[in-house]
């Protein structure tokens, strides 16, 4: 699913956090009993932002903001634009693992 057939759309995760990776940095997340994911801190940080009521196009807006937080010289200079993509596969990936509904 590109961006323009998901900016409505309000993703609502499923599963819930368990703990940190071994390594400290990935996030574990469970599904059931029987299904685990480690998740890298970027998925972790879009999945919790979806939250049933906030729209794809308000997740990317929100993630801009935080980048736009950090320090000059980092990602401040980062565009929406340039967030889209990679928000919509981390998207579509969590959609694939069953951690997320549309």
């Amino acid at each position: 699913m590109d961006f323009n057939e998901m900016k409505e759309r309000k993703p609502s995760k499923k599963g819930e956090f368990l703990d940190m990776a071994e390594d400290g940095q990935n996030f574990i997340i469970k599904l059931s009993d029987d299904k685990v994911f480690e998740v890298h801190p970027v998925a972790y940080y879009v999945w919790s932002l979806c939250d049933g009521n906030t729209s794809v196009e308000t997740i990317v807006d929100k993630i801009e903001e935080e980048i736009k937080k950090e320090p000059e010289g980092s990602q401040s200079e980062i565009t929406k634009d340039q967030l889209i993509e990679p928000v919509v596969t981390i998207l579509n990936e969590l959609e694939k693992a069953s951690l997320i509904m549309f």
